[in-house]
């Protein structure tokens, strides 16, 4: 039981924070950058129109802008939102791969997670307990099942 407690307390929480983290920065992003756009598609509509109705087609303008760059960046940012998820998602399941394919990169994440306390770090119980299915032989080869 209390392994389990452990388990889901340095799994979940941190995943949902994490998860949360990333959410709510790229929604940001994609909030400021389209204002931004809008300002500024404001800006050279008021100085490009002239007329009685220059300041609603400047809005109009801008609005338009704002919504058209919205849905653009929601959709860069959730394809973005989408890699990191998986790749992490993938390392959690299979790190034997990654350190196989990409033996640089595997180091960085490793050296970052012993570094922060993360999933399968030296204090973690679970991960020193499914240890024998993450260490790889020297063939590059792990216990877990091959791709």
């Amino acid at each position: 039981y209390q392994r389990r407690v452990h388990g889901v307390k340095s799994r979940g929480v941190d995943a949902v924070v994490n998860q949360g983290l990333v959410a709510l920065t790229l929604n940001m992003a994609t909030l400021v950058s389209s204002l931004l756009i809008g300002l500024l598609l404001y800006g050279v509509a008021r100085g490009s129109f002239t007329g009685p109705c220059a300041a609603q087609i400047s809005l109009l303008v801008a609005g338009v802008a704002m919504l058209l760059a919205s849905i653009v960046h929601s959709v860069f940012f959730t394809t973005l939102n989408s890699c990191v998820v998986t790749f992490f998602v993938c390392y959690a399941e299979h790190p034997e791969v990654l350190a196989a394919l990409q033996p640089e990169l595997y180091r960085t994440v490793r050296e970052q997670q012993l570094r922060g306390g993360l999933v399968g770090s030296a204090n973690d119980p679970e991960a020193q307990s499914n240890a024998p299915y993450h260490k790889m032989d020297g063939t590059g080869h792990s216990g877990g099942p091959q791709w």
